[in-house]
């Protein structure tokens, strides 16, 4: 037994598939964590060569080959499944026996063996588990007599099918399976049919058989000798016969011959009509032979037959999806055989769809029909890898397999097929989930996919890693690390811990004490329990002995050993919630603590029980659409997997297309009819079962399609246009939409002369045609021209007549014409439709223009048209657009929102304020609709340069001193930041340049300032500017000041506010000896109140008892308004007796100054009589000085009678 060289310890080998476990580690520490590993390497296990679909004939040999290997050369036992399921017991078997490479041997097949079925072999290594094959079936051919004879391989198969028909190949190969036992020939689909034509078209007779068989035709019961000018059997079987003649009357029949047996058809007679001038008579197009529906698996070579006759003589062209296809690239998929036939080579997925045999003559055109669809084998996008993984944590097998129609798929492992329950899912399309890994959960695993068209299978091997008693520390080992590549992801271990398993600790038992390992968890609780979910919280360990790095939650369900495990995270310790659970059943809970030594204790087992749901119906599967009519839906649907009771009742709910309106049907059915429904529109369905509890889940929206129809509307938008003497353009666009009925597969226009009563001549176009131009027309003639949309339903109703005449003589082409005139542009959905008028000069002949388009420049892309063309539809556009919708922040209930429109998924908005904060949010708008608005984001723009100037600059004399004056401004209205300074310029000469100003800086948000040393009687010129962080604001505008000779400067808003201040003075002294007087002769004492402006020192109007305070207010930007108190009691200086009941005071604000100053320059001489100008003065009762909301400071002074 080899020891890896980290482990310290010995290793044992529990299983050479399950598990490896570490026995001791006592040597191991925090720094070594790894596992030790005995012969740690994958085995890989896969097929070589598997078993093949087989068809015998009685009494021949047959062999079905099976091999498979491993990585290391190891040699797997292979064994065989038969049609049950169970492994075949060949001991002593005479017509079965496997060979020694694996493969079964069959001899000398008879029908009476009962061999014939399917069969799977099973590569099994003990050391590794079990793959299956894929299934391959055996098929004994049975002739008429009961010999055996060869009459079809199972794939490649080509077989024509009704249009219903969705199961073909495994429908065919029953039935084959069926005509065979019923000792049959492949059956004739198709038989020839009498046929009447005339001399020079051509005769058809059909010849279609179901399997692979030789064809041969019998002329009036003779062998037909072929004449390979005129003459062809087609790969269906049919004979062609071109230029008939007189000498090809006769009965004709086929022989269809398999390996000695033969079936013949019908007899057919071909008679020649000689009527000359009977066949000399214009004739439209007649199909004597349509293609048929086929479906085809990929790689195949198919052919759709197609023959019109009519005078003259058709052309027959083939189209797809409403385009021509092109017949001339040799490389091609596509060959033209016989007169009209389409042979595809090499049939791929994109060749499914509809296609369209086109006749066509001057008399008139005709379309048949048929879809071909391509079925696909299954196909691996994403195989499963090797994984491994530790007991208790999950693993999903990866899986994705395409095909056509979707296969099926399922899991098996070790050969056996998975049953799914709660732990054991596929999620994620076709992934397999395991909860809670076990031991028991290793060996082979394979995903199997199968189709109509074949099946597919590959295989992965899971490993699980467990860890010991003492739980030592895990990583997984370094062949592993090198064999299972990015499949490492299936495992992210906690840190610096290892996961114990369920073996190692019963649930509900305590982990083996130790001394450096945290006790158990304490006082484990549900916090929330609801259906699905449960919340665990818990306490710490009593004894930590060390730092708690995280602890493990493990869960099980009632009555399963499978444990689960979840590991809370760093930012929440003690609390976890546990997602997954099933409603209504019981759960075990367990916490186990981590250290830097491992996990600790086990908590005791917490019982928690989920709630039940209620128990509704499941969701309703196999829902299907098929259309019934071009106005009607049947829709179908099966029984929920889970009833929860009797279903009661179904409610269909439908949808048109991108419409928003919601419509629905009950019934009781399991099927219902839409009706009235809009033809070729699809509807958008989903169905809701309801029982006695109410309704259930929704099934998966699907979508269904009414069937096409004719067009009911003409081709639109008719416009013709002469652009020779013998040329006449016609352009024109497609029906409307809701008139279109299904998908135009071409227009067909017939033109003549106006003078003829004739029907005139008749040509077809493609679907994707705007554009046909009329050649060989005779000069300076009025034509007349009408049109018709095609659907492979048949011809819409036609437009009218249109009138166009050609000219006389060519158009000019020595000269360059002119420039286009007219554009136009009309966007729609996903496309602009771009239209225009020819130059000016009509005389010039245009060959062509040049249409150039692109997002923010006009040639991005380019293409060129035809001269004749007057509109091209630019498509393949995104019709996808984001509106971002954004305003400043604010708390506004009707904020200003402004937008902006973007078709990519980011844009530029350059119309923002700086330093402003902005909230943004985007919603996306596709077609009709339109997405809610996605979250708020908030964000703010940059700092910038100011982009305004300070405002209200003015200069203010200091007095006393002639030299010094004080600046005042207000901040700019868009600061655009924090301002960080001002920068004053002022000079004596305002002619000057700006670096000739001086210039004083203010640092800070200052708005007020000193300027000394000027000169006295001067005039100055002063103006300002802001800056902060990002530069310099613009200036402000200039300010004037003139200093007398007294050294004082006055200014006329001074002089102004002096004036009033005076005459404001002399009226409330005025007032308030009136107020006296008329207080006296009542004898009331009264409140009073006023603005006053300094000490009026023995001026004494009026005697009361006490004398209203000043106040003083320090703050340009305040008002006092009229306060109306009332008479409140006395002090205790002034002594008097208190007032009551009297009138309200009015109270006359004065004007505020213009100026602001600081509080410290603010005073107020005692023997100042004069009232200030700068301030504001109240009689308002107080005693200390307040600040007031906006940080106003309010000086109360209060007198009595003696002060």
């Amino acid at each position: 037994m080899d020891l890896d060289p980290w482990c310290g310890g010995q290793c044992s080998y529990s299983s050479p598939m399950t598990s490896l476990v570490v026995t001791d580690s006592s040597q191991l520490t925090s720094d070594t964590q790894h596992l030790c590993v005995v012969g740690a390497t994958t085995v890989d296990l896969q097929f070589s060569l598997e078993p093949e679909d087989t068809v015998v004939e009685p009494g021949n040999d047959a062999m079905l080959h099976c091999a498979a290997g491993g990585a290391d050369n190891s040699k797997p036992t292979i064994r065989w499944r038969g049609t049950d399921g169970h492994f075949l017991n060949l001991i002593g078997e005479r017509f079965r026996s496997p060979l020694q490479n694996g493969s079964l041997y069959f001899s000398k097949v008879h029908p009476t063996q009962n061999v014939d079925g399917e069969y799977q072999c099973v590569a099994n290594l003990l050391e590794v588990g079990s793959i299956v094959s894929r299934t391959a079936r055996l098929v004994i051919a049975i002739g008429a007599e009961g010999e055996g004879r060869v009459v079809q391989h199972t794939f490649p198969l080509i077989m024509s099918l009704s249009p219903g028909d969705q199961h073909s190949l495994d429908r065919y190969f029953e039935q084959l399976m069926r005509q065979m036992q019923q000792h049959a020939l492949p059956l004739l689909e198709s038989e020839p049919k009498d046929l009447t034509i005339f001399p020079g078209q051509t005769a058809y007779f059909s010849c279609l058989t179901q399997g692979v068989a030789q064809v041969v035709w019998l002329k009036d019961d003779r062998p037909l000798r072929l004449d390979e000018t005129r003459m062809l059997v087609l790969p269906s079987g049919a004979l062609e016969i071109d230029e008939v003649m007189s000498s090809d009357n006769g009965s004709y029949r086929c022989n269809v011959s398999s390996l000695g047996q033969f079936r013949l058809s019908l007899s057919a007679a071909l008679s020649v009509n000689k009527d000359i001038a009977a066949g000399a008579d214009i004739m439209a197009p007649e199909f004597i032979a349509t293609p048929r529906p086929t479906t085809v698996v990929q790689g195949s070579t198919i052919t759709l037959d197609c023959v019109a006759n009519g005078n003259p003589k058709p052309w027959i062209t083939w189209l797809k999806d409403g385009i021509t296809l092109d017949m001339a690239h040799l490389d091609g998929p596509f060959l033209k055989i016989g007169t009209g036939s389409l042979q595809i080579s090499n049939v791929q997925e994109k060749d499914s769809g509809t296609y369209q045999c086109r006749a066509e003559n001057r008399d008139d055109s005709g379309d048949a029909t048929a879809n071909v669809d391509v079925q696909v084998p299954p196909y691996f996008t994403k195989k499963p890898s090797d994984h491994y993984g530790f007991v208790n944590k999950d693993v999903e097998l990866e899986c994705e397999i395409r095909g056509k129609p979707e296969p099926r798929v399922h899991w098996v492992k070790n050969g056996e097929q998975i049953k799914l329950n709660d732990y054991i899912q596929v999620v994620n399309g076709y992934n397999l989930r395991i909860l809670g890994l076990m031991t028991l959960d290793a060996g082979m695993f394979q995903c199997i996919g199968s189709n109509p068209a074949g099946n597919i299978q590959a295989a992965a091997r899971l490993m699980v890693l467990e860890t010991g008693a003492n739980d030592t520390f895990v990583h997984p080992p370094p062949a592993l690390r090198s064999s299972v590549g990015d499949t490492l992801t299936a495992f992210v271990p906690p840190p610096l811990t290892a996961i114990p398993t369920s073996t190692d600790v019963a649930p509900g038992e305590v982990s083996p004490p130790s001394s450096k390992v945290p006790s158990a968890p304490q006082g484990l609780k549900a916090v929330i329990v609801s259906t699905r979910f449960v919340t665990i919280s818990w306490k710490p360990p009593a004894e930590p002995r060390g730092d708690i790095l995280t602890y493990s939650v493990f869960h099980r369900q009632e009555g399963s050993q499978r444990e689960r495990v979840v590991n809370t995270t760093g930012s929440r310790l003690e609390e976890v919630n546990v997602p997954g659970l099933t409603p209504d059943r019981t759960y075990y809970f367990r916490v186990q603590a981590y250290n830097t030594e491992g996990p600790g204790e086990s908590s005791d087992l917490l019982i928690v029980s989920t709630q039940a749901e209620v128990h509704v119906p499941g969701a309703p599967v196999g829902l299907r659409a098929v259309g019934t009519s071009p106005t009607s839906l049947l829709v179908q649907w099966e029984e929920p997997e889970l009833n929860n009771g009797p279903v009661q009742r179904y409610k269909l709910y439908f949808m048109e297309g991108d419409s928003a309106e919601e419509h629905h049907v009950v019934t009781a059915e399991r099927q219902y009819e839409l009706k009235d429904l809009g033809k070729f529109t699809e509807y958008s369905l989903w169905v809701v079962a309801f029982n006695q509890n109410g309704p259930g889940s929704s099934t998966e929206e699907i979508v269904g399609r009414t069937l096409s129809d004719v067009p009911s509307e003409p081709p639109q938008n008719i416009t013709l246009e002469a652009t020779s003497s013998t040329s006449v353009v016609v352009r024109w666009e497609p029906p409307p939409k809701s008139g279109q009925n299904g998908v135009i597969t071409g227009y067909k226009l017939r033109y003549r002369k106006r003078d003829r009563r004739s029907r005139g001549d008749t040509v077809s176009t493609d679907a994707n045609r705007r554009m046909y131009a009329l050649t060989g027309l005779e000069r300076s003639s009025q034509y007349q021209v009408r049109l018709w949309a095609l659907t492979v339903n048949g011809t819409g109703p036609p437009t009218e007549w249109f009138n166009i005449e050609t000219f006389e003589n060519d158009l000019d082409e020595s000269h360059v014409p002119g420039q286009p005139v007219n554009l136009k542009t009309r966007a729609m959905a996903d496309t602009i439709t771009v239209s225009w008028s020819p130059p000016r000069d009509q005389n010039i002949m245009v060959r062509g223009y040049t249409i150039g388009w692109g997002k923010g420049i006009p040639d991005a892309y380019t293409q060129v048209l035809e001269g004749r063309q007057r509109f091209y539809v630019i498509e393949g556009l995104d019709n996808r657009y984001y509106v971002v919708r954004y305003t400043s922040s604010h708390h506004s209930s009707n904020p200003r929102y402004k937008y902006f429109n973007s078709t990519n998924l980011n844009c530029m908005i350059d119309d923002l304020r700086p330093n402003t904060q902005y909230e943004f949010t985007v919603k996306v708008l596709k077609n009709r609709r339109e997405s809610p608005w996605s979250m708020v984001v908030l964000n703010m723009t940059q700092e910038a340069a100011p982009s305004s100037n300070p405002r209200d600059l003015t200069v203010v004399p200091v007095e006393g001193n002639p030299s010094s004056v004080n600046l005042n401004w207000q901040p700019p209205k868009q600061p655009n930041g924090a301002i960080t300074g001002y920068v004053i310029f002022y000079t004596d000469d305002h002619k000057k340049h700006d670096r000739d100003w001086v210039v004083e800086g203010i640092v800070g948000d200052k708005m007020t300032t000193t300027i000394t040393r000027l000169k006295p009687d001067t005039m100055y010129y002063f103006k300002i500017q802001a800056r902060n962080n990002k530069g310099y604001g613009p200036f402000s505008s200039t300010v004037s000041f003139s200093t007398g000779p007294n050294g004082r400067g006055w200014t006329n808003s001074m002089v102004l506010f002096i004036a009033v201040g005076c005459g404001l003075v002399i009226l409330s002294a005025i007032f308030v000896c009136i107020v006296v007087v008329y207080c006296r002769r009542r004898s009331v004492e009264r409140s009073k109140k006023g603005y006053l402006k300094g000490n009026l020192k023995g001026t004494k109007p009026c005697k009361t008892s006490i004398k209203p305070p000043d106040l003083w207010i320090h703050h340009d930007q305040m008002e006092l308004k009229a306060l109306e108190k009332t008479q409140q009691s006395m002090g205790a200086a002034g002594g008097g007796p208190s007032t009551t009941d009297g009138p309200p005071i009015t109270v006359t604000t004065l004007p505020r100054a213009s100026q602001d100053f600081d509080d410290s320059k603010f005073q107020h001489p005692g023997g100042s009589n004069s009232l200030d100008k700068r301030t504001y003065v109240s009689s308002y009762i107080g005693s200390k000085p307040l600040l007031n909301h906006r940080g106003a400071l309010l000086e109360l002074e209060g007198r009595g009678e003696g002060q």
